[in-house]
């Protein structure tokens, strides 16, 4: 039996791109730079090749395991695991999406912090981040699709700001190559 979903819950496939860019692309794309060259150097460039690769296996393997419609994550679990152990892989994924959403909401207001308001308490910070949350979780759908579609829009810009860094980079940082070992390369995943 199919489910009617209401046609002011549906988004055109358009959005879906920046639905999908949004959720990976965060907070994270200010800061990710310094926390690979910390480990692989000027060999970094192979661990973001080697980390592209592998998320490709990964999603090709989570296509696979949701191909029935009717599916989804819990009830994939139970089908592995049985009902009590599949249960509590559940909780233990809901957990870790709280934690690293609470990680998340953290580094926003850090980064607010640091970059405008540093001498601002932490506490009105996230009230106001809880305000604009709750605004877009009881908007619906479509506020949280336009939501990503703006931040989207908005954090193109930042590749622009690095150009000033750009034209002090030279080709020779990169060598040698290959002077790190498979573990720091891996370290960095």
């Amino acid at each position: 039996m199919q489910n009617v979903v209401k046609e002011n819950h549906l988004i055109s496939g358009f959005f879906v791109f920046f639905l999908i860019h949004a959720s990976l692309v965060g907070v994270g794309a200010l800061s990710f730079q310094h926390l690979i060259f910390d480990f692989a150097g000027n060999d970094t460039w192979i661990s973001v090749l080697f980390m592209g690769l592998s998320l490709h296996v990964i999603i090709w393997m989570i296509f696979r395991m949701l191909g029935n419609p009717a599916k989804d994550v819990i009830d994939l679990h139970r089908i592995l695991f049985g009902k009590f152990i599949g249960n509590a892989v559940s909780l233990v994924m809901v957990g870790y999406y709280f934690i690293l959403a609470l990680t998340v909401f953290r580094g926003y207001i850090e980064i607010i912090q640091v970059w405008m308001f540093p001498t601002l308490r932490t506490w009105i910070l996230a009230f106001l981040f809880i305000c604009i949350i709750y605004y877009i979780v009881s908007g619906g759908f479509r506020v949280l699709a336009g939501y990503c579609f703006f931040g989207v829009i908005f954090s193109t810009l930042l590749p622009l700001l690095m150009y000033f860094n750009i034209k002090f980079g030279h080709i020779d940082n990169l060598l040698p190559v290959f002077n790190h070992s498979m573990k720091d390369l891996l370290n960095v995943i």
